[in-house]
């Protein structure tokens, strides 16, 4: 029994150095990348900084029906009873335009659908036993076989429509691509390919926090496998 107890501890202590290793990666990607004026870019990880706008057109969130060049529009239902509720994700809508990055020294053309995307939360609706969604938001989940009714009672929902829309500024790491007679293109990168709308600074904390959390993990797990071992 203490061999089983003590593997958990293994385990919490592997799970707590990978993340170390993998948020602590990123904030001295972070740290020690300056940022490049795009029209100084050359090929390579690089950080940028600029405002997002539509290279061949802009899309529109289904909520807020806005224009804009990202969405990511989430409906979950909370299901399950006493200790075993829990949220399950009931759609998930994301669509991309092509779009450009701009500074006042020139624009590069990106990828959104392979970056991964830190952005804050623009709309955030509920809906329970005593309030209803809007018959707008009724109708738009109705096309996707939606109830927010249930037998009796609402159901207990929750929905949050994330937005880029043209004009944003927006914080960027990832590889560039110089092409001939065409705007550098950012795509994916084997180290990290990331598009913020929040500051540097935000993301540099929010990276060492998590390290930070995973080496008190570390520890957690190291001293719990030792105290059991030692048994």
């Amino acid at each position: 029994m203490e061999l089983l107890v003590g593997l958990i501890g293994v385990i919490i202590a592997l799970a707590s150095a990978y993340g170390v290793f993998r948020n602590g990666n990123y904030w001295w990607i972070m740290q020690r990348l300056p940022t490049t004026p795009i029209g100084e870019l050359t090929g390579g990880l690089r950080e940028i900084k600029g405002e997002v706008s539509a290279l061949s057109g802009s899309i529109q969130s289904p909520r807020s029906h806005v224009p804009c060049v990202y969405y990511r529009f989430h409906v979950e239902e909370e299901q399950g009873s006493g200790k075993h509720r829990h949220w399950v994700t009931m759609l998930d809508l994301t669509e991309s335009a092509h779009c450009l990055i701009s500074d006042d020294t020139g624009a590069c053309e990106i990828d959104l659908e392979l970056a991964e995307m830190h952005l804050d939360v623009d709309r955030h609706e509920t809906a329970g036993m005593f309030n209803s969604a809007d018959p707008d938001l009724i109708a738009m989940l109705d096309e996707y076989g939606i109830s927010t009714e249930g037998y009796v009672f609402n159901k207990t929902m929750r929905f949050q429509e994330t937005v880029l829309e043209e004009g944003d500024a927006v914080y960027i790491i990832g590889d560039v691509m110089m092409r001939p007679d065409a705007f550098p293109l950012i795509m994916s990168s084997s180290t990290w390919f990331f598009i913020s709308d929040r500051s540097e600074t935000y993301m540099k904390s929010k990276y060492l926090m998590y390290a930070a959390a995973c080496m008190a993990g570390l520890v957690f797990g190291l001293a719990w496998t030792g105290f059991f071992c030692t048994m």
